[in-house]
Formats: structure tokens, C-alpha cells, sequence
């Protein structure tokens, strides 16, 4: 029961190409809608993960945005995830780094 209240939690959203490769200086960023910041808990310059269920996940920082349903993530991001646009995703917030 706990794993699928667990499951049942993921917010799940559809990738879509950005045009561009979206970066802040060295910072990869993502832009995600509103709605889905809301449901995941995902804060305007919070550290997210993108998931696609293979493979390492997408560290990326998000930028907030008005409208739309899709996570827009640049080509290079598409790459690393071995993701295309329409495919289906996890994303949520990276955990914090382990004190030193």
C-alpha cells in the first residue's frame, strides 16, 4: 500500500523540445509550467530531477513559467536522457546534498 501511495504521488509530465539550449552560465535550467512547479513542490532556481525510468536522471534548475503543460528542455538535455519530445517524465525535486 505504501509503494503505490509512493507511485501514486509522482507528478508526471510530457517533454517538449526547447528551441535553444537553455542554460543560466554553466546551469542547465528547464523551463516548467506553473501547474506542475505547484503539484511537485518545485520552487522558481530550485535544484529539479528529471526522470525518464532509464538511465541516470537530468539534474537541471527550473524556471517557473506562466501556461503550457510540457517541461521544455533544451537538445542537449533531450540527449542525455535519451528522451524525445511527446515522451512521458518524473520530475521532482533534487534531494538536498549530504552535509559535510
Amino acid at each position: 500500500a505504501a509503494r503505490a501511495a509512493l507511485r501514486g504521488a509522482r507528478v508526471r509530465a510530457r517533454l517538449e523540445a526547447a528551441d535553444d539550449e537553455l542554460f543560466d552560465g554553466p546551469r542547465r535550467v528547464v523551463a516548467v509550467p506553473a501547474s506542475l512547479a505547484e503539484a511537485s513542490g518545485i520552487d522558481d532556481g530550485a535544484l529539479v530531477e528529471i526522470c525518464t525510468g532509464r538511465g541516470v536522471p537530468l539534474r537541471a534548475w527550473a524556471r517557473v513559467r506562466d501556461g503550457g503543460a510540457a517541461l521544455s528542455v533544451g537538445p542537449s538535455g533531450l540527449a542525455v536522457l535519451r528522451a524525445a519530445p511527446g515522451d512521458t517524465v518524473e520530475i521532482r525535486p533534487a534531494p538536498p546534498a549530504p552535509a559535510p
